[in-house]
């Protein structure tokens, strides 16, 4: 069973979309689009531009967490986790499409979005990153498993405030 499932699974779906909002609406000539949430894709969407001839700015995987900004600040030193092959398939995904590779990192107790290009349409990573193996959980909903993990530092994403619910 997919985590989308879930009620947790739920729940993040629901606070992605709302920081997915919040910067959609920071900028609006771009807009979204999802990837089917019955299936389980190698990103979570594709942001373009929302004219006519648009074309596509970013491939991006959108993470809920349940911390807030100052434990990823503190606690965290800034950065968030992401499944390294999650890293590895976006990048590839935007050298294929010649566009950038954003991450949306919410915030759900800070009501924030953190917005980050982690690549080019090169694949070149543009903030740091360091990799690990760790024994993580291994779904939304529990168990446990070993992986490959990039730490990716925020410190240079921008923020967006997610003003309603």
């Amino acid at each position: 069973m997919l985590d989308v499932h879930t009620p947790l699974g739920q729940d993040a779906i629901k606070w992605g979309r709302r920081g997915e909002k919040a910067f959609l609406e920071a900028h609006p000539s771009v807009a979204l689009v999802e990837t089917d949430q019955d299936k389980p894709a190698d990103v979570d969407g594709i942001v373009y531009k929302a004219c006519e001839g648009g074309f596509i700015t970013a491939v991006i995987e959108t993470k809920a967490r349940y911390y807030s900004i100052e434990k990823l600040m503190g606690d965290y030193g800034w950065e968030m986790l992401i499944n390294a092959d999650k890293l590895e398939k976006g990048a590839k995904l935007a050298i294929a499409l010649k566009c950038n590779f954003a991450v949306l990192l919410v915030l759900v107790p800070s009501r924030l979005t953190l917005a980050l290009k982690i690549t080019g349409e090169d694949g070149e990573v543009i903030p740091k990153v360091r990799f690990e193996m760790e024994k993580m959980r291994a779904t939304t909903n529990g168990g446990t498993v070993l992986r490959e993990v990039a730490y990716i530092n925020m410190k240079q994403a921008r923020q967006y405030k997610i003003k309603s619910l």
